[in-house]
Order: structure tokens, then sequence, then C-alpha cells
């Protein structure tokens, strides 16, 4: 047994107090983007859980952060996660030439932009150019049974706010809806 020449330990440590590797940055952000609900956890707040993701939104790759946000939303089906992620994401992407394709590409179904922007409100945020756009060419790839099924009746952002907010063009799918 070695007296002097001890092995150094890592110092890192699991929300249980157990022995951990750390992350980088970016595996972190995929982790939470696959894993969380946005609920309470058995050692974490849905608070503290959300406050990790603004910073790890803050120190990762925009892009990155985008692409792991569109893929959690459209193969993985994660959701309150990813609307909350791409609120958060809105205030540094602006100027950015992808980030209206990225609002297009996150929303799945239409009630996807009425959760976005009731996060972004009820955060007190504005609603960024990129987000309308995205938003607006989204409205493209939904049906009239999509857009009717998805009114959000008796919600504080309806699906008609939305249209107001972003004035989408109808298209030949989803006609005079």
């Amino acid at each position: 047994m070695s007296r002097f020449n001890t092995t150094k330990p890592t110092g890192t440590t699991n929300l249980a107090g157990g022995k951990a590797y750390k992350e980088s940055k970016e595996m972190q952000l995929v982790s939470l983007l696959l894993t969380s609900f946005g609920n309470d956890k058995y050692y974490e707040k849905s608070g503290d859980i959300f406050k990790r993701l603004d910073d790890l939104i803050t120190s990762c790759d925009k892009l990155f952060c985008a692409k792991a946000i569109v893929y959690a939303r459209t193969v993985f089906g994660m959701r309150t996660i990813t609307h909350y992620a791409a609120s958060v994401l809105a205030k540094h992407v602006g100027g950015k030439d992808w980030a209206k394709d990225f609002y297009n590409k996150v929303v799945w179904r239409p009630d996807d932009m009425t959760e976005i922007i009731a996060c972004h409100l009820g955060r007190k945020e504005k609603i960024t150019n990129a987000m309308k756009k995205g938003f607006a060419k989204a409205f493209g790839d939904f049906d009239e049974y999509q857009l009717a099924k998805y009114k959000g009746e008796g919600k504080e952002v309806k699906l008609v706010d939305v249209v107001n907010l972003v004035h989408p063009t109808q298209t030949e799918k989803n006609g005079d809806a």
C-alpha cells in the first residue's frame, strides 16, 4: 500500500453523492433533453432542471443545441423539455440564418407552437422574428384536421393567437383553415 503517493480523487459526484465521471457540456445537454420531462426528480427539482438547461444552452454551441432539441422532439417525442429549450435558445440565435429553419423543424404538431410561445411569454421574453418565420412556415405542414384538432380552446395561447402573430400563408394542404 502506498502511503505517500495516493490515488488522486476525481472530486466529481452525482446528485446522490456517489462517485461520478465528468461529462462534457454537450453530453449533459443531450442527456437532459432525452431523459427529463421537466418534472421534479428524486434528487432534483424541476426549477433546478430548467436552470441547468439554461446554463447548458448558454455554454454550448448554439447549432449543436438546435440540432439536439430537434432530435429530442422529433425522434424521441420529448415535449415539455424541448419546448422550454426552444424558448431559451431564442435569445441566443438572433440573426442566424438557420434559426427560422430550427423553429420550423422543432414543430411536430400544431400545439408545439402554442406551447413554445406560452413558455416564452411566461419567461417574459419577446417573440423573435426567427420564431415567427419558422412557425409561419410550419403551418404549411399541417392539414385542416390537425389545425382543428389542436385549436387550443380554453388555453391561454390558442392556435388562432399564433396565426395572428405569425401570419402564415395558406397552402393547398391546409386549405381554408
